[in-house]
């Protein structure tokens, strides 16, 4: 789960603890799905808004995630088509 790049910014200083002022914003602010993405956001590719989280690439704004990872099954197949030592060996 992504942070709320807002509110860790808005965390930092001298105001204690970070991460227990980080939890209380988080609690009591409703930041938009932009500012959750932060500063250097993405653009999702379904909905077109800056969302993408600027380190995970998680789309704030709720949307599927373009960056599906592959199914166990997926994973699996391609295990068993690689032949001994194709992988470190």
């Amino acid at each position: 789960m992504s942070t709320c790049e807002q509110c860790w910014s808005d965390s930092q200083g001298p105001y204690g603890d970070p991460v227990r002022r980080y939890r209380e914003l988080v609690e009591t602010r409703k930041c938009t799905p932009e500012e959750q993405a932060g500063p250097g956001a993405g653009e999702c590719p379904r909905c077109k808004r800056k969302t993408l989280h600027q380190y995970t690439a998680e789309p704030m704004c709720g949307c599927p995630s373009a960056f599906q990872a592959p199914s166990a099954e997926a994973i699996e197949a391609v295990r068993a088509s690689l032949e001994p030592g194709d992988v470190n060996g």
